[in-house]
C-alpha cells in the first residue's frame, strides 16, 4: 500500500507544470473588425460584442508633414461579455494600447481611418477603427 501511495505521489508531482505567463496570440480567422462610430459587431461566435463609441481625440500627425511627435488617436468602445458590460478608451500610436477585457480576451484598436489632413475637422461619422481580438493562453 504504501508503494503504491509513494507511485501515485510521484506520478502526481509530475504532471504538475509551473503556471507560465500569459502569451496573447489571435483568434483565428474573421476576428478583426472595421466599426464606424455608432456601430457594433460580435466578435469569437458571439461570445463579445464591440461597439465604437467616439472617436475622444485624434492628435496624430498628418500625413506628409514632418512632426515631431507621432501623435496618437484615442477612441472609445464599450464592451459586452457575457453578463458584463463596460467602456474602455483604446489608443492607436506609436504605443500597443491592449485593453484587457476579461481573463481570457484583449482587445486592440490596429488603425484609425482616415489620417488627420491639415485644415480639416472629421466628423465622427468618417472615421473607421480596426479592432484585433486576440485570447490570452497559459501555455
Amino acid at each position: 500500500m504504501t508503494i503504491l501511495v509513494s507511485f501515485l505521489i510521484v506520478m502526481l508531482s509530475a504532471a504538475v507544470q509551473p503556471v507560465s505567463v500569459l502569451q496573447v496570440q489571435p483568434i483565428p480567422s474573421g476576428e478583426r473588425a472595421v466599426l464606424r462610430v455608432g456601430e457594433d459587431t460580435e466578435l469569437d461566435g458571439g461570445q463579445i460584442r464591440v461597439g465604437l463609441e467616439s472617436v475622444v481625440s485624434d492628435s496624430r500627425c498628418p500625413r506628409g508633414y514632418r512632426c515631431i511627435s507621432a501623435g496618437e488617436a484615442k477612441v472609445r468602445v464599450w464592451v459586452v461579455e457575457g453578463t458584463d458590460s463596460r467602456r474602455s478608451h483604446l489608443v492607436a500610436g506609436p504605443t500597443v494600447s491592449r485593453y484587457r477585457l476579461s481573463r481570457r480576451y484583449f482587445l486592440q484598436m490596429t488603425s484609425l481611418e482616415p489620417y488627420p489632413e491639415p485644415g480639416r475637422r472629421r466628423e465622427q461619422t468618417e472615421y473607421r477603427a480596426t479592432f484585433l481580438l486576440t485570447r490570452a493562453l497559459d501555455q
